[in-house]
């Protein structure tokens, strides 16, 4: 943060580490949808949904959903790269409307799925939020049984509050997740 004083002299003020809000780690254990918290003010210009280890009941899709404070479940535009075992590379892609997709869909996904995405406002007052992120699954790169993978896109969400983890059906039987680092 930069201040002019009588157009000639400036003064830098410091932002302290730690400055943005976090929210609590989250057990994402026997839920379908579960809300990360409301705590992301009407000011905040980017967050980070970070998740450990999260796994569902069957072969569901995994999704970061955002709201206001319901889960959108439209609206979502963007792709997902995802690649697995340490010959097969560029496996699929994959551009699903109803959340930020973390996984395939596939039989591949009865392992667990780990890593964060990053949500950026696309300019103050914005409605719209860009974001991108990484997974890693299983065991990472040459786990055959799961797939890694990059996501990123754009979703329209006027008053976004919060955040939620949820899978396409069945329910998640292992991990966390939490919202960290708003400003």
């Amino acid at each position: 943060n930069t201040t002019q004083i009588a157009t000639t002299a400036f003064v830098t003020t410091a932002v302290a580490a730690g400055t943005g809000i976090s929210g609590s780690q989250v057990a994402t254990t026997g839920s379908n949808s579960i809300s990360l918290g409301s705590i992301i003010p009407s000011t905040a210009m980017e967050f980070t949904v970070t998740f450990n280890t999260i796994s569902n009941t069957g072969s569901n899709i995994i999704f970061i959903r955002v709201g206001a404070p319901s889960a959108l479940t439209t609206g979502y535009t963007q792709g997902l790269f995802t690649y697995f075992d340490t010959n097969t590379l560029a496996q699929s892609v994959n551009n699903n409307s109803t959340g930020v997709q973390l996984c395939t869909g596939t039989a591949n996904n009865s392992g667990s799925y780990s890593g964060s995405v990053r949500f950026i406002r696309h300019g103050a007052g914005s409605d719209i939020w860009t974001f991108q992120g990484t997974v890693i699954a299983g065991t990472g790169l040459g786990d055959t049984n799961n797939r890694d993978g990059i996501v990123g896109g754009y979703v329209t969400c006027a008053g976004l509050s919060t955040a939620y983890i949820a899978c396409s059906g069945g329910t998640m039987d292992a991990g966390t997740a939490a919202i960290v680092c708003i400003r």
